[in-house]
């Protein structure tokens, strides 16, 4: 899962096959704790536990599979004890907690962090050379466009904690709406976009890590403040997103269509404006009048 869900540090086919594992994991908790009410959940269990077996075996295949589990046994406590929250509430707050969790052990274990952090640092280094080897074998690759790959690559080894905790999010999302296909009453939707809602209280870590960014500059606690504010911050784009989604009414299939072609476009711009809007709408509460 460290790799999986935001296409980075990997090949698409390594992408691929640790987010089809981290569902499976996910999937593999719930039914677990909650039972396989029909033969097909049965079936899918087995499935999963066939996907969760791919993959070489080294450091970043076990903590994927232990952070998997541990975020999906949160998720499945906090939905237990608070069954009112949201989907999202619920996926965003395991991976807090579990994310508190990796800290507090990462603290107590620098050399273990420091280990993995490294191994993620050589993934990301051998997908760069053969993302490099194959640019130039195709078209040239000028010195521009390498020095900007190996800054994304960089930049994204630096962020993998908030990146693969947005990714844990979505798939915990989308392992408890698999589970509630196979395995409940056979129904089960995933929340519409323009609906999409979480805890006002987490515009406060954004604050947060804006703080810690401002007193740590360019030295520790760099990292942390960097991966408070893109976790949040796309959180709260997302949001933003949901708002400008509801506000579209019957002209939100043409409002879609005009934010993709804007985001390939300029995308920082837009991303920029869905987070001022999701930010705005912690006190504006937009949806909430206008329904």
């Amino acid at each position: 899962m460290v790799l999986a869900g935001v296409g980075y540090l990997g090949t698409p086919a390594l992408v691929l096959r640790e987010a089809a594992a981290f569902l499976a994991m996910s999937y593999l908790v719930l039914t677990v704790v909650r039972g396989a009410k029909r033969v097909r959940a049965t079936l899918a269990a087995g499935v999963a536990t066939g996907l969760l077996l791919l993959g070489e075996r080294d450091a970043v295949w076990f903590v994927d599979r232990a952070w998997t589990m541990m975020a999906a046994g949160w998720f499945w406590f906090i939905s237990m004890r608070k069954p009112a929250w949201t989907l999202t509430e619920r996926a965003v707050a395991a991976v807090a907690v579990a994310a508190l969790t990796v800290t507090v052990t990462a603290v107590a274990r620098p050399e273990a962090w420091a280990a993995f952090d490294a191994a993620i640092a050589e993934r990301a280094e051998a997908t760069l050379a053969l993302a490099m080897e194959t640019l130039s074998g195709e078209s040239g690759l000028t010195p521009e466009m390498a020095a900007a790959l190996d800054a994304v690559a960089k930049g994204q080894a630096f962020l993998f904690p908030a990146l693969a905790s947005l990714a844990t999010a979505a798939a915990l999302a989308m392992s408890w709406w698999l589970y509630s296909r196979v395995s409940l009453l056979g129904k089960g939707a995933m929340t519409p976009l323009a609906k999409l809602a979480f805890n006002d209280h987490w515009v406060w870590v954004f604050v947060a890590g804006l703080a810690l960014l401002a007193i740590g500059g360019i030295r520790p606690p760099d990292r942390i403040a960097l991966n408070v504010l893109v976790f949040t911050g796309l959180l709260f784009a997302l949001r933003g997103l949901a708002v400008l989604s509801f506000l579209s009414g019957r002209y939100r299939s043409a409002v879609y269509v005009g934010v993709a072609i804007t985001g390939i476009v300029v995308w920082p711009a837009l991303l920029g404006a869905a987070l001022v809007l999701g930010l705005a709408d912690v006190w504006l509460d937009t949806r909430g009048l206008t329904a």
